[in-house]
């Protein structure tokens, strides 16, 4: 039987101005023999609205091989998608080109099994 799954977490943007300002943010499955399927992300951030942040999200590390979604609306969007979470991995949010101090969210839903 399923168990819904319902976890956020939170960053603050770093850096000098704009144009170098990054945020990150990772959740992570890390109890043995269970597993997650997420079937929503949800991204926000409080950033510049006429400039928002560009947010990728990988499994596990930063990588090419590794991105499984990317949106170049950072400060509201959201997905619609099926991911497998098995234990001990993890979701990698990086945000980039975010107000300097504002903070970014991401929220996940699905199921626990």
């Amino acid at each position: 039987m399923a168990i819904p799954l319902e976890t956020s977490v939170t960053a603050t943007f770093t850096g000098n101005d704009p144009t170098d300002s990054f945020a990150t943010a990772e959740i992570a499955n890390a109890r043995a023999g269970i597993t997650w399927r997420v079937r929503r992300i949800v991204v926000s951030s409080d950033s510049d609205i006429l400039n928002p942040p560009e947010m990728y999200m990988y499994r596990n590390y930063e990588s090419p091989t590794t991105l499984l979604d990317s949106t170049r609306s950072g400060n509201a969007d959201t997905s619609e998608t099926d991911i497998t979470l098995r234990s001990n991995e993890k979701l990698l949010f990086r945000w980039f080109k975010g107000t300097v101090g504002a903070t970014a969210t991401v929220s996940l839903s699905g199921d626990i099994y």
